[in-house]
């Protein structure tokens, strides 16, 4: 019996957890089944875990790696530990089930000079900040990362008037004296003004127990504010009341088709049955594309598509970009080979 075999610490899969948090969106039918509602989630998403946990103890041949080891560890804290934070980002859930709301996401329009990406203020009094970054995770998206005035401008708008701070992502690694870090490793290129209420203690009782304020928020003036994660005792000019939720960003494109994934499966053009906001045709590893035959989208593979694949063969589908069916960046016999193929109708 190895280490695994001996009660190892559990690792969630990302399955799961997108499970729990769907059930927790099937089952918001109203206020008054809020109650009864949450007890069924939590049950369920305790009972997962626990199922889990069971398989990978018992059967070493199990896989225990999981895709949402970033958000939960390793695998090498403690069962307790581990079901601490399941239990942070499954409240996290089931607050936004039970007393969140979320504004309807839009889009920053490459055509407005955007960069196509998705943006949602959820409003959730008390939120934290780490609890957040996970949650947005389990939707497909990250807390919003802000790299310009423009994307700024977007974002602000969000807040005006929310009455309160929500978390974006970016941290101080290193504490209060390190770098800022956005949580998808863009560059820290743009900054609006960000600073340190309970800078040296003051008068204040310093959130989460010290003075490292290293999670970074927007005000409803669409000024940033640096700040602790809050937790109990709540800090005197930190109140929990003053957090009243997160903003989300959707940005992933795993298709390479130049569209952020979120639009499309939004807009019906890819599909999502498991609700995670990742197209299944990403997870399964197949083309995205219906018909990624029709060269020039008439809905039949015909000579039309075979002669613009010979106009433009050795290059990279230059006025014919779908003729780089496979995206290699050169039109060859590989992306011949898909029109012949797929020849006929695309119904």
């Amino acid at each position: 019996m190895d280490d695994r075999d001996r009660g190892a610490a559990p690792r969630f899969q990302h399955s799961e957890l997108a499970l729990a948090l769907r059930a927790v969106r099937a089952l918001d039918a109203g206020p008054t089944s809020r109650g009864r509602n949450a007890a069924v989630v939590l049950f369920s998403a305790i009972l997962l875990g626990l199922l889990h946990t069971s398989f990978v103890t018992r059967f070493p041949s199990y896989p225990a790696n999981s895709a949402a080891s970033a958000v939960f560890g390793a695998g090498n804290e403690d069962v307790s530990m581990q079901f601490k934070k399941m239990a942070a980002v499954v409240s996290s859930a089931l607050a936004v089930s039970a007393g969140a709301h979320a504004q309807d996401a839009v889009q920053w329009r490459v055509e407005d000079g955007g960069n196509g990406h998705w943006y949602q203020r959820v409003s959730l009094v008390g939120s934290r900040w780490m609890e957040s970054r996970d949650t947005a995770l389990l939707t497909g998206g990250h807390l919003a990362t802000i790299t310009s005035a423009q994307e700024q401008a977007v974002i602000g708008a969000l807040v005006v008037g929310s009455g309160g701070n929500h978390w974006i992502g970016a941290w101080q690694s290193d504490g209060s004296n390190g770098p800022w870090r956005w949580i998808t490793g863009e560059s820290w290129t743009f900054e609006n003004g960000y600073y340190d209420n309970c800078a040296g203690g003051g008068a204040c009782i310093p959130c989460g127990g010290d003075n490292v304020q290293d999670y970074l928020a927007i005000e409803p003036s669409g000024i940033w504010n640096d700040a602790n994660n809050p937790s109990e005792p709540v800090c005197v000019c930190c109140p929990e009341s003053n957090w009243r939720g997160y903003i989300i960003e959707w940005s992933a494109d795993c298709n390479s088709d130049g569209m952020v994934d979120y639009g499309q499966i939004r807009a019906g053009e890819l599909v999502d049955a498991n609700a995670n906001n990742i197209p299944d045709c990403c997870e399964q590893g197949v083309s995205c594309d219906p018909c990624p035959g029709d060269i020039d989208e008439s809905g039949t593979v015909n000579g039309v598509d075979l002669a613009a694949i010979l106009a433009v063969w050795g290059s990279d589908g230059g006025k014919y970009p779908r003729a780089d069916t496979n995206n290699d960046g050169e039109v060859n016999g590989a992306d011949l080979a898909t029109v012949l193929g797929s020849w006929g109708s695309c119904e």
